[in-house]
Formats: C-alpha cells, sequence, structure tokens
C-alpha cells in the first residue's frame, strides 16, 4: 500500500515537474492547452504509424506527421508559460483547420471525423468566453453547414472506404481519440475545481481565524485606552503614576493605529489600489526614529533586549517611499521582538552584491525548517513560544513580502531553529516617482 502511494505521488511530481511545468498556478485554459496539445502529438504519431499500415495514401501520414509536430510546439509553448490571446486564437483555428482536412481526406461523414467537431467546441467552450465564444460558435456552425451542404448535394464528394473493414477500424480509432481526450478535459476540469476548491476552503478557514483573532487584537489595545484614560483622572494616583498611564495609553493607540493601517493596505493591495510617493529618504534619522520607538514599547521593558542597528553605507540618503519602508521594517522589527525573550535585535542595511540590503536579526527562537515556507502566506502564523502566546495578525510578513515586491525587491529569510532569524530585503532605491499599484 505504502509503494503505490509512493508510485502515485512520484507521478503526480513527474506531472507537475515535468509535463506541466508548473512553478505557480496555471489558468485552466492553460493546462488543457498543455494537456490537449501533448494528447494531439501522440495522436499524429500513433495516427501516422497506423494510417501507413491500413494502407492510406501518403497525404494522410504526412498530415498526421504534420499535426504531430505542430501540437508539439504547443505543448511546449504553454510548457514554457510564453501563451497569450494570440496563441489561443492560432490552436484555435488549427484545430479547425486539421479537423476540416481530416473529414476530407477520412471520408467525410463515413469517418469518425464529425466526433472531433464535439470535442473541438468542448475545447472552444472551456479556452473562450462571453463574445469570443459566442464567435467561435458562429464560425463552427457555419462550418459544420458548409460540409452539410457539400456531402448533401454530392454524396460521394469526399469518396467511399475501399472496404468495410477499413471504415470500421478507422472509426474505431477516431472514438478512442475522442473518448481520451474527453477524458483529458475532464479530469482536468475536475482537477482544477478540487484544487481552487480546496485553496477556496483554506482561504475561508485562513480569513475566519484571523477575524477571530483581530477581535483580540483590536480588543487588547482598545481594553488598556479606556482603562487606564479612566485612571489619569483619578485624584488617587499622583503624577508620575498619571504618566506612566498616558504612556501606556500612547503606545496602545500608535499599535492599534499600526495594524488598521495594515489591514487598509492588505486590501489596498488585493484590488491594486495601493499607492507609492518617492522621496529622499535619510536613514539616519528613520533608523534612529524606529529605534526609539521600540525601545520605548513595553514589550521591550519587559524583555532583556539591546535593540541597536548599523548603517553601513556611504551614503545614507536614498530615494524610495519612506512610509512603505518604515512599515516594512517597523513589521519585520516588531516580530523580531516578539520571539526573542533576551539578546539583541539588530537592523540596519549594507552594501551587498552591488545592491543596498536591509535586514533585521535576532537572537531569538528562530523558525522551524517546516515553517520557512508558509511564514509569507496570509494570515499564517506560528502561534506558540512555548507555553507563551504570541500576538499579532498573521499579515505582517505577508504585507512587507507584498510591498517589497512593489517596490522592485525581493525578500528572504535565514533561520536556525533555536539560534535566531535574520530577514533580509531589497528595494528598488530609484523606483519612479509616479508608481502606483
Amino acid at each position: 500500500m505504502i509503494e503505490k502511494r509512493a508510485l502515485l505521488a512520484g507521478l503526480r511530481r513527474f506531472y507537475r515537474s515535468i509535463v506541466i511545468g508548473e512553478s505557480g498556478e496555471l489558468e485552466l485554459k492553460q493546462r488543457l492547452i498543455i494537456l490537449t496539445s501533448l494528447i494531439m502529438t501522440f495522436f499524429g504519431l500513433i495516427s501516422m504509424v497506423t494510417n501507413y499500415l491500413l494502407g492510406f495514401g501518403p497525404v494522410m501520414v504526412g498530415l498526421m506527421a504534420v499535426i504531430a509536430v505542430l501540437f508539439f510546439s504547443y505543448y511546449l509553448v504553454g510548457r514554457f508559460n510564453l501563451m497569450d490571446r494570440k496563441i489561443y486564437m492560432l490552436i484555435s483555428l488549427t484545430f479547425l483547420v486539421i479537423i476540416n482536412i481530416a473529414w476530407f481526406y477520412n471520408y467525410g461523414s463515413r469517418g469518425p471525423v464529425f466526433l472531433m467537431f464535439i470535442i473541438l467546441y468542448t475545447f472552444y467552450i472551456f479556452i473562450w468566453e462571453k463574445r469570443m465564444l459566442l464567435v467561435v460558435s458562429v464560425v463552427l456552425l457555419i462550418n459544420v453547414l458548409v460540409l452539410f451542404l457539400l456531402e448533401w448535394q454530392n454524396p460521394n464528394f469526399t469518396g467511399n472506404y475501399p472496404d468495410e473493414s477499413l471504415r470500421i477500424s478507422d472509426v474505431y480509432l477516431g472514438l478512442f481519440i475522442a473518448i481520451l481526450l474527453i477524458l483529458a478535459f475532464a479530469l482536468t476540469v475536475k482537477l482544477n475545481y478540487m484544487r481552487e476548491y480546496a485553496q477556496a476552503r483554506k482561504s475561508d478557514q485562513l480569513k475566519s481565524a484571523f477575524l477571530a483573532n483581530m477581535s483580540h487584537e483590536i480588543r487588547t489595545p482598545l481594553n488598556a485606552i479606556v482603562g487606564f484614560s479612566s485612571l489619569v483622572s483619578d485624584d488617587v494616583f499622583d503624577q508620575e503614576q498619571k504618566d506612566e498611564f498616558k504612556r501606556m495609553i500612547n503606545e496602545n493607540s500608535d499599535y492599534l493605529m499600526f495594524l488598521i493601517e495594515d489591514i487598509i493596505d492588505l486590501s489596498k493591495i488585493e484590488v491594486g489600489a495601493l499607492q507609492f510617493k518617492m522621496s529622499e529618504v535619510s536613514l539616519d534619522e528613520l533608523f534612529e526614529k524606529l529605534k526609539q520607538s521600540f525601545g520605548r514599547s513595553p514589550g521591550h521593558d519587559r524583555k532583556q533586549l539591546h535593540i541597536h542597528y548599523q548603517l553601513q553605507l556611504d551614503n545614507p540618503t536614498i530615494s524610495t517611499d519612506v512610509f512603505r519602508l518604515e512599515q516594512i521594517l517597523r513589521n519585520l522589527i516588531n516580530n523580531a521582538i516578539k520571539f526573542t525573550e533576551q539578546g539583541e535585535v539588530e537592523f540596519g542595511v549594507e552594501q551587498r552584491d552591488g545592491e543596498i540590503t536591509f535586514y533585521v536579526k535576532d537572537s531569538g527562537i528562530g523558525i522551524r525548517p517546516e515553517n520557512i515556507e508558509i511564514i509569507f502566506d496570509r494570515f499564517v502564523k506560528v502561534e506558540e513560544r512555548g507555553k507563551n502566546m504570541v500576538r499579532g495578525t498573521g499579515i505582517g510578513l505577508f504585507l512587507s513580502k507584498q510591498l517589497i515586491e512593489k517596490l522592485g525587491g525581493r525578500i528572504w529569510v535565514e533561520s536556525e531553529y533555536g539560534h535566531g532569524t535574520t530577514f533580509y530585503f531589497t528595494i528598488n532605491h530609484l523606483v519612479d516617482e509616479k508608481a502606483v499599484f
């Protein structure tokens, strides 16, 4: 049983990595093109040999060879993700032309080619939508009507099979190919549906967990703000205690503000409405601001942490969106503080391999190898640290990654579980000042 499962898993990996060449999620129509083109390639090769053995002329043998080469070319185009609207149109037209040629040389309605018109229309339904689907439907209907009129006016227009056994062999071969193509279409659509359904369910579960967690994340600072606000006006407390209450109110207000900003930005990214405003940024001033901000945070006060920065650039001024850069660094530093009980959190910038590279390094618990793949996913977070719960919404790293990529950069992480973590990221600091995403 285990060997069978391993074999099936190996076949799936072979299909995804070698046959489909899937580096990410492909559209349904692209999967159909790849699989259909591969089947048509084998169909062309098999038919070429079969037609030769059945005694068909060189035209039919040559036609099958052309089909094999042509569809293998389409397979390669889809396999290496070079598809566009023109390619889809070319493939649709190629199918129609080949079926018409096959109809003529396979003795019209006496042969199996009519089955291929049904397969072709099914293919069009999956590939095209709305107006274009209406256009190809009309074209296909006119095409079939013309073929009908040709045979109706001249029943011997396409000739007849030399003998009945040859006709039977050809019809059943065509039926076999039709069944194979229908099976390929059905399996592709079913697997795509199952994949989309699983992703939708996972997304719903993550969103539900996110909303449940958000109620806690918002309620906690709100309770602190309301509670300490009522104590500030109480004469029982001296001025020093009231100043501490005010500080707690300000810190929780800041936390709530940053949380809401992250949620709003996440929504803007979803609809493609996030904007960037480029300006000259002094990294000296920005880093000092971040150090002072996190140095006064309540989370830092309760821990034995040394927060500092390193600025290893000859020119500490760059051109980028200062608000987004601060947002990224703030998320990464906040994340480092969460998972570091004692030691240090260092952030900075350096010149590395000709790029300006920012980093945030901590001496905390690190990240388990199995979690490296998912930490940048939306709404995903590692909730437990020993017996303590870690605050957070699960959007900080996802949002940071999105912002970095919009700024023309990339982010990666190096971590050893139990020995700390370092996040690195680059940005294109010469991005057009009118950039809008």
